[in-house]
């Protein structure tokens, strides 16, 4: 039977790739996951806290407590030297990389320095190779788009046989320079049908500042994390910026919003409680609360069967009193929802997504009034080069009208290629480009909702103040993680002796802003 091996990049769930790993060893095949790169959440204090262009998100955590950065940590040379020599003992008969579009010249880098040593076919699968095949194809031997599951079945059974790959469907197969560009399997609606994910600790390797850990509990043994499930795949939204939107074209005329039973969800959950003993759930679908009916079947199901806490996303037109109440009394402890800008005219004319802005408050008021352990949070979407003045101004409005403190996190615009925001550029001539000290500018306004203490006058007094607009590196520093400490009478005076260069000046902007709020 064939050796299948998967490398995930930056991404400890691997959701995609596990349900592959589950369905090639349910019919006899080896696999193995080595998860390589991580996210980092890096606390950032005084005047750097906003100055990397490498963060992915921005957060304020836990009301102030703590500036932290999300940034993907470059994978070292060292790494890769113990991934070939991993390699070199796994002997895979394929490699499948599972991609998103930003790692794609990572992955490239990668399969340069593997075929230096190894002539195994190299397959590019996920986000990355459904969007961009064009691409992803120059740089490894077999593109696989879509729902893999058959394509990877295929592959294996193939594999062998020895036989030829350059018809089987859902792939793009490039062979004695000719590139075979294959049909799409019909999607498939019952989602029933496939195994669980493989959450087995055996053959799961975690590569990390020049360690290899075998067994890794990040990716196999989950007594000690959350629990990753999908219940559902696909999204009733077609936002312009994502990824479901592509996939939707990809498979235009099929029904591309699926979801799995309740029992067989269940079934899932008691396995990982009794093999893993998980303590909580993050349910991961794009929109857990689209449907009312399964809602009110699973939330019963999962009180008496499941009766963990758990975590999951909903969207302003689906935080309905009734679901999250539901969904609340089952063991639902946290929620994020998805507000991406304050600005109407972003949310319908850039971004599809057609919510009122009185329908986000009503939302939000909706989630503040469940009283759940954790406060809702909320995802932001910023350094948007079709925002004007306006829209920013918007998005502040937005967030000093919520239930102070705001939890969210600020997530820069990504441009994903094939989705319809990357032609809107192109037809509108925007370049992608954004003035950075502007969005750190704003940016830092946004983020002082995350504290309790600033009142909005005082924010929309520091929006007006051309000395922070062309000085944000001032403004950062009222992020700096003890002001959150002090009460707001104290904060002038917890001011001084923090700050580096033209104290009295920043001082007396500060002042005078006071008087005038």
């Amino acid at each position: 039977m064939a050796n299948i091996s998967f490398i995930t990049l930056y991404d400890k769930g691997c959701m995609g790739t596990r349900y592959l790993s589950s369905l090639l060893k349910a019919e006899g095949h080896a696999t193995s996951i080595v998860y390589l790169g991580r996210h980092e959440g890096k606390i950032k204090k005084g005047n750097d806290a906003l100055n990397s262009d490498e963060d992915l998100w921005i957060s304020v955590n836990e009301y102030g407590k703590d500036l932290v950065r999300s940034y993907s940590d470059p994978i070292s040379e060292n790494d890769i030297d113990i991934l070939l020599d991993l390699l070199a003992k796994i002997k895979p008969d394929a490699l499948g990389f599972s991609l998103r579009s930003m790692f794609l010249n990572t992955a490239t880098q990668l399969v340069n320095r593997i075929r230096e040593k190894f002539d195994f076919p190299i397959i590019f699968g996920g986000i990355a190779a459904t969007c961009d095949p064009e691409k992803c194809i120059r740089e490894a031997d077999i593109v696989c788009l879509g729902d893999g599951e058959q394509a990877m079945l295929e592959i294996a059974r193939r594999i062998d046989k020895k036989a030829p790959l350059n018809d089987v469907n859902n792939l793009w197969v490039r062979s004695n320079d000719n590139i075979y560009k294959n049909g799409l399997y019909p999607l498939e609606q019952n989602l029933d049908k496939f195994p669980f994910p493989d959450y087995d600790s055996l053959n799961k390797f975690s590569i990390h500042n020049g360690a290899l850990i075998e067994n890794d509990p990040a990716i196999g043994n989950m007594s000690k994390y959350t629990y990753e499930i999908v219940t559902s795949r696909g999204c009733p939204f077609s936002c312009t910026y994502c990824c479901n939107d592509v996939l939707k074209n990809t498979y235009e005329g099929q029904k591309y919003l699926r979801r799995r039973s309740v029992e067989n969800v269940i079934d899932e959950l008691k396995i990982a409680k009794e093999k893993h003993g998980i303590k909580s759930v993050l349910f991961k679908d794009e929109v857990f609360t689209f449907d009312l009916n399964w809602i009110k079947n699973f939330s019963e199901a999962y009180k008496k069967e499941i009766a963990l806490p758990f975590w999951c996303y909903t969207y302003p037109a689906f935080a309905d009193s009734q679901i999250l109440n539901l969904l609340k009394d089952s063991g639902m402890f946290n929620v994020t929802m998805g507000i991406q800008s304050g600005s109407e005219s972003i949310l319908y004319n850039t971004f599809n997504r057609r919510t009122s802005i009185e329908k986000i408050i009503s939302a939000a008021d909706t989630l503040i009034r469940l009283k759940l352990p954790i406060r809702p949070r909320y995802d932001i979407i910023t350094n948007n080069p079709f925002e004007t003045e306006n829209d920013r101004q918007a998005t502040l409005e937005l967030l000093m009208r919520l239930d102070k403190p705001v939890d969210f996190g600020l997530t820069k615009l990504s441009f994903i290629p094939g989705s319809k925001i990357v032609r809107m550029r192109e037809e509108k001539h925007i370049t992608g480009v954004v003035d950075e000290d502007l969005y750190k500018f704003w940016n830092t306004l946004y983020l002082l909702n995350q504290y309790s203490f600033f009142p909005n006058r005082f924010i929309r007094a520091l929006s007006r103040s051309k000395f922070f607009r062309d000085k944000p590196q001032f403004l950062q520093l009222l992020l700096v993680p003890k002001f959150a400490e002090t009460k707001f009478q104290g904060f002038l005076d917890s001011l001084k002796g923090c700050i580096p260069g033209n104290a009295i000046l920043f001082l007396k902007k500060i002042r005078y802003i006071v008087k005038r709020y």
